[in-house]
């Protein structure tokens, strides 16, 4: 698990349990499903013998500098679920950490722009993986994302309607601006 160290208090309009990561409330294995699609790689124990076998995590992907850069994590656990098959990923809920979020981090700006990198790498991940199933997967994704966007527009809750908003231009951008 991994809990949000705010710099500066998170303001309002942002709901802070967005910056909390975690799988499970108990210990045991998580599930094979979670561990293809990538997860917050914050606190984990990785034995060498698995970066031997499958490589390091991508670099490429992550921050340069001030770019914005997301997916080493999900990319270094898609190789290991796909390569390594029948190993098992095992949660420690007590095995948490404080995570250091700057300011910069609970700007618009910058939640925007994450939210939406967030969205294309999801539908490049889709695609890659299986590319009719990839595109159905996203387009259902995008149906989910706007009943979310709608009902908690209803709702007025700001950061829970910006979230699904966001996500969605990313998508939509993954989709029909593929490289």
């Amino acid at each position: 698990s991994c809990f949000p160290n705010f710099e500066v208090p998170c303001p309002d309009w942002i709901d802070s349990n967005y910056f909390i990561r975690k799988f499970k409330n108990t210990d045991g294995y998580i599930k094979p499903s979670i561990t293809r699609g990538g997860f917050i790689g914050a606190n984990m124990c990785i034995h060498k013998s698995v970066f031997h076998k499958i490589g390091n995590f991508d670099v490429k992907l992550g921050m340069t500098g001030n770019e914005l850069g997301l997916g080493e994590e999900a990319d270094f656990f898609y190789r290991l679920a796909n390569t390594l098959k029948g190993n098992r990923l095992y949660n420690l809920a007590d095995m948490s950490i404080s995570h250091f979020e700057a300011t910069y981090k609970i700007e618009k700006k910058y939640m925007r722009e994450r939210i939406i990198l967030h969205g294309k790498l999801t539908v490049k991940r889709f695609i890659e993986k299986n590319k009719v199933k990839g595109y159905i997967m996203s387009l259902l994704k995008i149906i989910k994302q706007s009943f979310d966007l709608l009902l908690n527009l209803l709702k007025g809750r700001k950061f829970h309607y910006l979230k699904p908003y966001w996500t969605i231009q990313g998508l939509i951008s993954g989709l029909f601006k593929r490289q």
